[in-house]
């Protein structure tokens, strides 16, 4: 199910305190331990290959940044593009994804909130421009990110135009760290508290400057089952 969103609040709905943590302590901390884990269930990873298949550009032009990654992207094996780049916390996690043809940086997003590509390591590592990347991706992490505004107009700053940005999240987390809100509120509020992201990226008076064609996307609903899972794209 897609579910398009044109309304919007007239102003951004979120306090300071929404994006606290019980676990203020360093994310490097935390982070340092690699896991090599799945942080949803085998049936919403298909889901979630299955959706990058049906919806991400391929080719051998394109190229693809992956925020908040780890060991795994969840892009499918026979998926085709150029490039991918990841971004995320844990060195030897990314060192070990497959998936990212093209480097990663290791850099905590809660601390410095820029997506340019310095650092970049890897045996084949390339840097990447603004304006240069197809689409980028961010698999069930969205809701640790504690300045998602900045994060956000750094997307669309690094999007080529006609650019898209996919973030899918299920109701599993880490609670310590999680942002304060996401606790407290239902999966509907925080598939629109994502689109609210995407409409009030940047700074204040920069509202629906960034992203267009706001839509949540359902892949699995709550059951009992399997984990949900929802995809917010622009």
């Amino acid at each position: 199910m897609i579910r398009r969103i044109t309304t919007f609040p007239t102003r951004w709905p979120y306090k300071a305190s929404d994006f606290s943590r019980s676990d203020s302590s360093l994310d490097t901390k935390f982070y340092a331990a690699p896991r090599f884990v799945h942080h949803i269930d085998d049936h919403a990873i298909s889901l979630l290959g299955k959706y990058y298949s049906s919806t991400l550009p391929s080719g051998d032009s394109v190229k693809i940044l992956d925020i908040c990654s780890s060991w795994t992207s969840h892009l499918p094996s026979d998926f085709k593009s150029s490039r991918v780049w990841g971004l995320g916390m844990n060195n030897e996690e990314l060192a070990a994804n497959e998936s990212l043809t093209a480097g990663y940086i290791v850099r905590d997003l809660n601390i410095t909130p820029v997506l340019d590509s310095s650092g970049v390591k890897g045996s084949n590592s390339v840097a990447y421009k603004e304006g240069e990347l197809d689409a980028i991706i961010c698999a069930v992490s969205v809701d640790y990110l504690i300045q998602p505004r900045p994060i956000f107009a750094e997307m669309a700053k690094y999007l080529k135009p006609g650019g898209t940005a996919h973030m899918s999240f299920s109701n599993r987390c880490f609670p310590t760290k999680v942002i304060s809100r996401w606790l407290d509120i239902s999966e509907e509020e925080r598939t629109e508290m994502v689109a609210n992201y995407f409409h009030f990226a940047g700074e204040e008076g920069e509202e629906g400057k960034y992203f267009e064609n706001i839509e949540i996307v359902t892949l699995q609903s709550r059951s009992l089952f399997h984990d949900p899972l929802w995809v917010v794209r622009a």
